[in-house]
């Protein structure tokens, strides 16, 4: 009997400890040791949005833009917005910000650093303190990257991390319409139509003309002498 309840009050422990290890999120926790930040903790109070400007005059941003909203044209300027909300009780003392531009987007403008080759934004926040929140306004060119004309809806993404763990995603989509070109329409080849023959009148027929008085007055020679 000791030694039944020696084994179930161990694996109760052991379940108490392996749930220590896991967020309000649902997420596992990774164990700091000497100190140092607790990413489970930010896990669950880290809260990242995305917005993206609708297209038009007096426009506000949005989270997401459909096939039957406004749409951007090629050469547009795209506006986005971040916003970062510490939801937790204690300041957190550093987040990564990774904004991925999707192909058709082009980055123009907005804080952090900018990689061409992987189309990536990477912003550094310190010192959030609790219950506060950062916006970044970000913005770019709507680009065409397919030979397809017609509407398309791309989504620009962005994640929040913190040693080198995503504590939180959020994506905005919106919509280029590209222009259709005009097809011109094929020449349509006839058959060239038969030409009349019309009777030279230039001055090889001179020596014609000059013979019909003559034969008039034969035909009537020949009448006299019946």
């Amino acid at each position: 009997m000791k030694k039944l309840l020696s084994i179930t009050l161990f694996f109760a422990s052991l379940s108490i400890g392996l749930a220590g290890n896991v967020s309000a999120a649902g997420n596992p926790c990774n164990q700091i040791y000497g100190g140092g930040v607790d990413v489970c903790g930010q896990a669950a109070n880290v809260q990242v949005t995305k917005t993206v400007l609708r297209p038009g005059k007096g426009g506000q941003f949005v989270p997401n833009l459909t096939a039957s909203d406004p749409k951007y044209s090629l050469g547009d300027t795209i506006s986005f917005q971040i916003n970062v909300q510490n939801k937790g009780n204690s300041p957190i003392p550093h987040l990564t910000i990774l904004d991925e531009f999707p192909q058709e987007a082009s980055f123009l403008s907005g804080d952090g650093s900018y990689d061409a080759s992987n189309r990536t934004l990477t912003i550094g926040l310190d010192n959030l303190a609790s219950g506060a929140s950062k916006t970044y306004t970000i913005t770019a060119q709507a680009v065409n990257s397919t030979s397809n004309p017609g509407v398309v809806c791309p989504k620009n993404t962005v994640e929040v991390a913190s040693q080198n763990a995503v504590l939180d995603t959020a994506t905005s989509q919106f919509c280029i319409e590209k222009p259709i070109g005009t097809t011109l329409p094929t020449p349509q080849v006839f058959g060239t139509p038969p030409m009349k023959q019309t009777p030279p009148t230039g001055p090889e027929m001179l020596p014609l003309i000059g013979l019909l008085p003559a034969g008039g007055l034969g035909f009537l020679l020949r009448r006299r002498g019946k």
